[in-house]
């Protein structure tokens, strides 16, 4: 019997944006106390697993490394920083309100579609072409 190996996709606990409803993108964000509860859970569920986990890879932005700090720590884990992974550069819609970037409110008359998350976890997609 070939061993299973396991890849457990994690985001981030909810940030001070996430709050706030603003689509943030490559910016900075940190860990609101909520967010740090929800990490905190999560490394305790991953603790409790049946799987075995072998090492965590992060996103350098702070939000993504101070999640993967949380959950090292509980499973005694080894974390790489990949530049590679990190989040998408929203452009004129950084730092934006979520409902403008959904009704398509722009600084410019670009075309552009993206897909948000919100902290529950609901695709909200728009596109836009103007």
């Amino acid at each position: 019997m070939t061993d299973v190996q396991r890849l457990a996709l994690i985001r981030h606990g909810e940030t001070e944006a996430n709050d706030a409803q603003l689509a943030y993108g490559r910016l900075e964000s940190p860990l609101n106390p909520r967010g740090i509860e929800q990490v905190r859970s999560t490394a305790e569920a991953l603790n409790a697993a049946a799987t075995a986990f072998h090492h965590i890879v992060s996103s350098p932005l702070g939000r993504a490394r101070e999640t993967a700090s949380i959950i090292a720590d509980a499973l005694n884990l080894e974390i790489t920083i990949e530049d590679d992974i990190v989040e998408c550069d929203l452009g004129e819609w950084k730092a934006l309100p979520i409902s403008k970037c959904r009704s398509g409110a722009t600084r410019s008359n670009r075309s552009a579609t993206i897909t948000f998350v919100t902290t529950a976890a609901k695709p909200l997609s728009r596109s836009q072409s103007e």
